[in-house]
């Protein structure tokens, strides 16, 4: 067994303990989490609340990226478990994020597309929003509110509202740097919506960087890609996630999706997000050590 094996052999076992562990730990939120919002999504730890869907993420990624090649009923509990507990929390998307990540690896594996696989992974998801529509008064509400935007302005639309108004605030160039009027009556300004500040204080233009910028990182990760089938794998899944998470956040603040409770990657406050995206970068770099550009 030369490094290469090693290595991808460790990173199995280490991904195995991670989604095993998670997997427990979403149990325990849904057992006895903390709420807030009307989710319970943490689990208060001493003077820390810790978020496992946030860490599921890595697991999932490491399991999916094994098991597509190997059994795809292993690839489909890898997802399916995870996201049954994460659905009642109710955390609709990071779910979403999830299943089109899924859908994704599908496109992507062997680098031919099978339609029939992504038609029953589109439709399961379809049929998870309709669900949800139905179920949970949250989804209702919002999608409602996506349909007719002007409804509810000072109700269950106040923070689409408000991020609309900071956004055309900051016009072309933005208020500067600290400077944004809007942010204070901005809900979740430091998480979900950091965008919108963004927009204010830098302007369209420095939205647009900060969109160029996200782009740039997925074209120079995708340079990374390495022989080792797992490992690529493992790569681009990271990149889609990371990517597929901005496109979520930002779509959403600009009204183009449904709201989305989603943080910006790199950017939006946040301990467990923060945590989980550093470790998604460290993976990265881990798996694209030169070499491993050798075929195992």
């Amino acid at each position: 067994m030369n490094i290469i094996q090693k290595h991808e052999k460790h990173l199995k076992k280490i991904g195995h303990f991670i989604w095993i562990m998670n997997v427990l730990l979403l149990l325990c939120v849904i057992l006895f989490g903390h709420s807030a919002k009307g989710a319970k999504r943490w689990i208060s730890f001493l003077s820390f609340n810790f978020q496992p869907s946030e860490f599921i993420k890595i697991g999932i990624i490491l399991q999916s990226s094994y098991f597509l090649q190997k059994n795809f009923y292993l690839y489909f509990l890898t997802y399916a478990i995870p996201l049954s507990f994460i659905i009642l929390q109710p955390d609709l998307g990071t779910v979403l994020l999830l299943s089109c990540l899924a859908c994704v690896q599908l496109i992507n594996k062997n680098n031919k597309i099978n339609f029939k696989l992504i038609f029953i992974s589109f439709l399961s998801l379809f049929f998870i929003l309709i669900v949800s529509y139905f179920c949970f008064s949250h989804v209702y509400e919002r999608i409602n509110l996506f349909l007719y935007p002007s409804n509810d302005l000072f109700g269950v639309g106040y923070q689409k509202h408000k991020a609309f108004l900071t956004i055309i605030n900051g016009g072309f160039f933005g208020k500067g740097f600290g400077k944004g009027e809007m942010k204070d009556f901005l809900p979740d300004a430091h998480t979900d919506y950091i965008f919108a500040v963004i927009a204010e204080e830098f302007g369209v233009f420095g939205a647009c960087l900060v969109i160029l910028l996200f782009v740039l990182l997925g074209l120079r990760c995708r340079k990374l890609t390495t022989k080792n089938d797992y490992f690529a794998m493992v790569q681009f899944s990271a990149i889609i996630l990371i990517l597929g998470q901005a496109w979520l956040n930002i779509a959403s603040t600009l009204s183009i999706i449904p709201a989305k409770g989603i943080p910006l990657p790199l950017v939006s406050y946040g301990g467990s997000g923060m945590i989980s995206q550093g470790i998604l970068f460290g993976l990265l770099l881990a798996v694209s050590n030169k070499k491993s550009n050798v075929r195992s």
